[in-house]
């Protein structure tokens, strides 16, 4: 903690007249904000907060995001301070994906619970146990055996140790079975959830664009600065 507290320190004061830059880079302001909350909780005699403090859930929250700062060291890796930019600038997207793909859990769930709860009240007895249903189906975890239950009924296939729980016994043939999963596992197995990998790779490109662009620039500006004999201030004139 006095480390990155002296790293801070040492990067206002190179700022000379003009220290609000600092707060310029989000990676600073990143850096600010969890050396201040360390600063806030932080005592020379290692106890953080008293004992009654210390055993409430909100003090275990506190020293838990003390562990934040160690992000810091993403910065010292430039791959990964690449990743997790492309991350940042990927989740509105991802978040708009997300809510799609909740959105597609949710009626498939409701159709699930109309169409299926009657011979399947393990998997479809309401819309949690729906979602999580279609959670699993969506990743191809013995998804066909979800299927079968629809099929044949839940006293001809998947009740077998349970059937306590079927007590009504109505098979819903082949064809709504068979669509219903197989339009879902197509949605949700492969279409949405391929999105994510979509939005971060085209990210992952951005940010590196970005990267090689500011360095294209830092090397330029350096170069001018030596051709020119400019000093840092007049150089900082035109930041």
């Amino acid at each position: 903690l006095i480390v990155f507290t002296v790293e801070i320190v040492i990067k206002v004061v190179a700022k000379d007249f003009y220290p609000w830059r600092f707060f310029n880079s989000s990676w600073n302001i990143f850096d600010f904000w969890i050396v201040a909350a360390s600063l806030a909780f932080w005592n020379p005699e290692g106890n953080t907060e008293n004992a009654d403090e210390g055993n409430s859930a909100f003090s275990q929250i506190l020293r838990m995001a003390r562990l934040a700062r160690l992000v810091k060291l993403l910065k010292a890796i430039p791959e990964l301070a690449v990743l997790v930019n492309a991350m940042v600038k990927g989740f509105s997207s991802i978040t708009y994906i997300a809510m799609l793909l909740l959105l597609t859990f949710y009626v498939f769930g409701i159709l699930g619970i109309i169409l299926f709860s009657a011979n399947d009240p393990f998997h479809f007895a309401n819309l949690h146990t729906a979602i999580i249903t279609l959670f699993r189906c969506s990743t191809l975890e013995d998804w066909t055996d979800v299927m079968y239950i629809q099929i044949y009924g839940c006293a001809g296939w998947g009740y077998g140790g349970m059937e306590e729980l079927c007590v009504n016994n109505q098979p819903s043939g082949f064809i709504i079975p068979v669509l219903y999963f197989v339009i879902f596992v197509v949605l949700g197995g492969f279409i949405e959830l391929t999105l994510f990998t979509g939005v971060v790779t085209t990210s992952m490109d951005e940010a590196q664009d970005a990267a090689r662009s500011r360095l294209t620039i830092v090397k330029r500006v350096a170069q001018v600065k030596e051709q020119y004999e400019l000093t840092d201030d007049e150089v900082r004139t035109y930041e």
